[in-house]
């Protein structure tokens, strides 16, 4: 599950892909940590750390998983996918509440990295905002027309995208964006305020 809808998956593997831009650092609306306790003064990239960590703990042990965030640039946890275990679980924790907000959002060059690993059919995406024009080294990419291309060209092997769009109520060109990555990889679009 992630942020408590239930993500089918066509194999025993997954990868969230996670916007960590500047913007994510704006005030969420009150959340459930962990811990079921409520926050309310965290930000939109803690409230997605606290349901990624949720949505991790849940995956079974033999289960593979990896994590991807992104600004303009994309980092990951691991090198490849790994097993769902207790330590890898752990260390992937550890490496998730490092990650500060901050930079672009690169949506496109963040999901196309996470569609190279073909084995796997379940992405989950989530960001705050459209796509920005700047990669990680300060070229254009384009607008959300190139985003939305690069994923779809890159995606061959039909990997289902569910995105989520988190503090994007009012901004119609953002919701726009996710909705068409998510119908045209086969997902589902879900928001979260």
């Amino acid at each position: 599950k992630f942020f408590g809808e239930e993500i089918n998956t066509q194999t025993d593997s997954i990868l969230y892909v996670i916007d960590q831009s500047g913007s994510m650092s704006i005030r969420a609306e009150p959340y459930e940590d962990l811990s079921n306790n409520i926050v309310s003064n965290g930000s939109r990239l803690d409230r997605a750390k606290a349901e990624l960590k949720r949505s991790i703990t849940g995956l079974p042990e033999n289960f593979f998983f990896n994590v991807l965030f992104y600004d303009e640039c994309v980092s990951q946890c691991f090198g490849a996918k790994m097993p769902a275990s207790a330590g890898n679980k752990s260390a992937a924790f550890a490496w998730i509440d490092a990650i500060q907000p901050d930079g672009w959002t690169n949506t496109g060059l963040a999901v196309q990295k996470a569609l190279t690993d073909k084995s796997n059919k379940t992405v989950v995406l989530l960001s705050d905002g459209a796509p920005n024009f700047l990669d990680c080294a300060m070229q254009y990419v384009g607008g959300t027309d190139d985003h939305a291309s690069l994923i779809r060209s890159e995606n061959t092997q039909g990997a289902v995208i569910n995105a989520f769009g988190i503090g994007i109520t009012a901004d119609p060109t953002s919701r726009a964006f996710m909705q068409r990555v998510a119908a045209e990889n086969g997902g589902s679009y879900s928001e979260v305020n």
